[in-house]
């Protein structure tokens, strides 16, 4: 059964601070199997604007500003189908593969530490099946991992594997790090949930599996409705979702000068520094001096 829904998306922000200088990155929502985007409009002049990895980043310079209101909207048209899968049909995914190499890797908070690894082993055992090893894989996290929110330390390295605590991004980088290890690719979508005419934002993962494609996985909701997990949250399309990036560790281009800060991302437990961002959903901005305010949202249509 295939549903396709469409529906436009309005997004504003403010910022204001003590003085002028505001640098912005806006990220363009990727299009993919499920997700089309068309019509995408940002309101103010793009100084810039490149690709990371599958990611389109737009760059804005307001140097003689201390005050901004930006807005841009996309039309966006989600397919939802579920496709059947016969685990005995599924193939092995060559290693020389563009997917392979890219999906596979150990990168920052996706470490690959001697004690995750034991972990991802334990959980694989003797199956050879990949939807198998991501099965056992996401019944693990869903039965002993435990929301906790904010994170103050991200990074799988960091999580305490004997009690496992942590949000969304949390649940999915560890998720992703467990079956990199078992040579399944897998990668993380940050972006938002649509509730009717509510937005929130959610990190969630899809593994590729071949002939299949890419299937999304979402332990943190699996962990709340447990019963239903497997049938609605492992190997599904996951409806009213809106994928802005993939994966963590966004490049930051051009680099943020020495004389603009981050502190508002820092001061709410956003990874960042001069040349990445754990995540860019949908905007990140450095200025010159202390942020007065920051207002943002988003508009359903």
């Amino acid at each position: 059964m295939r549903k396709i829904k469409k529906y436009k998306v309005k997004y504003s922000a403010e910022i204001k601070t003590d003085k002028s200088g505001i640098k912005l990155w806006v990220a363009e929502p990727t299009n993919n199997d499920y997700q089309k985007i068309s019509n995408f409009y940002i309101s103010s002049k793009i100084k810039s604007k490149y690709k990371d990895s599958n990611n389109k980043i737009y760059y804005l310079d307001f140097p003689k500003k201390d005050k901004i209101k930006i807005e841009f909207s996309f039309d966006i048209k989600n397919k939802f189908f579920n496709k059947k899968i016969d685990i005995n049909k599924i193939q092995t995914i060559s290693k020389s593969s563009n997917i392979f190499k890219q999906y596979t890797k150990q990168t920052k908070f996706l470490e690959q530490t001697p004690k995750i690894k034991k972990l991802a082993y334990s959980l694989s055992k003797n199956e050879k099946n990949p939807y198998n090893i991501a099965k056992n894989i996401f019944l693990y996290i869903i039965n002993n991992f435990e929301y906790e929110y904010p994170v103050k330390k991200r990074g799988v390295k960091n999580l305490n594997l004997k009690k496992l605590k942590g949000d969304c991004g949390e649940y999915s980088a560890l998720f992703t790090t467990l079956c990199r290890i078992n040579k399944i690719p897998a990668k993380i979508n940050t972006g938002f949930v649509v509730f009717s005419k509510k937005i929130k934002e959610h990190a969630w993962n899809s593994i590729y599996l071949k002939p299949y494609g890419w299937l999304d996985i979402d332990t943190q909701y699996g962990s709340l409705e447990k019963e239903k997990a497997i049938e609605k949250y492992f190997c599904k399309t996951i409806e009213n979702r809106i994928v802005f990036v993939i994966d963590y560790n966004i490049k930051i281009k051009p680099s943020i000068p020495n004389n603009y800060n981050t502190d508002y991302w820092k001061n709410n437990y956003l990874p960042i520094d001069k040349n990445s961002s754990q995540i860019l959903q949908p905007l990140i901005f450095a200025t010159r001096n202390k942020v007065v305010y920051f207002k943002e949202k988003f508009k359903i249509m």
